[in-house]
């Protein structure tokens, strides 16, 4: 079994996401998805993310084939690396981590999203997310499983931009607790590489419930000025992007 050492090796430092196998396989990617078809693992991945990418690897032909057949391989191995860490911290094979989230309707659901999630992702730092949400979906009671359906989407849209002014918000938050809030002001003097797109992250985040503006909730005591706060929801968010894998398995 591989260990947690062995499946981070494959994941490169920084945002970009390329494979290490691709360097095994003479520059090609798509023996990756054939190797595992068949197993209980590869069925699950290739149903779950399967999507457009796979409808046009079974129709197309020529470059377009070969092209969605790489673009396909590698969503397979990101959801794959996904199940690997989160197997791993349960301490238990693939398949049997798979056959035990199998025996609830839900946490099928949960999985099928999160692994969806996973090969849509482009950066490491949301696949071990992704990782550890999955373990914790796999022990988790059946009455509790709600609040992950909340979270797997959230997970799916959030890209580093985001993260990064919402860690700087909240820190912001906890070095200034006397204070209203962090203004627009502050974020934009942080992040002025982010200055044509920092209004739509902003109000993504609020879109998703990640970060509240107190002078909307309020505009009599905050006169009409905007003062950012991170939401219960974006802590919980910040949380497990902060947790680490751990293996099970030592």
């Amino acid at each position: 079994m591989n260990t947690l050492k062995d499946v981070f090796a494959r994941i490169p430092n920084g945002r970009g996401f390329v494979l290490a196998d691709k360097e095994k396989t003479g520059g090609s990617l798509s023996p990756i998805a054939t190797g595992v078809v068949g197993s209980i693992t590869g069925t699950l991945i290739g149903l779950a993310i399967g999507g457009p990418i796979g409808a046009i690897a079974g129709a197309a032909t020529g470059p377009l084939a070969t092209f969605a057949g790489e673009a396909l391989a590698k969503r397979f191995r990101k959801a794959e690396i996904v199940l690997e860490i989160a197997s791993d911290m349960s301490g238990e094979s693939k398949d049997d981590f798979l056959i035990e989230l199998s025996k609830d309707e839900r946490k099928v659901d949960a999985t099928s999203g999160i692994l969806n999630a996973a090969a849509n992702a482009h950066y490491k730092e949301k696949l071990t997310s992704l990782a550890v949400l999955l373990a914790d979906v796999r022990h988790e009671k059946y009455e509790e499983l709600d609040k992950y359906f909340i979270m797997i989407p959230i997970l799916d849209f959030i890209e580093p931009p985001h993260v990064e002014i919402l860690r700087f918000v909240f820190q912001r938050n906890s070095e200034n607790a006397d204070q209203l809030g962090c203004e627009p002001e502050e974020i934009m003097n942080a992040f002025p590489h982010y200055n044509l797109i920092i209004r739509s992250i902003v109000r993504m985040l609020e879109l998703h419930g990640l970060m509240t503006d107190k002078g909307e909730l309020d505009p009599v005591t905050y006169r009409g000025r905007v003062y950012w706060v991170v939401a219960p929801l974006g802590v919980a968010l910040l949380q497990i992007f902060e947790r680490q894998p751990t293996s099970s398995n030592g």
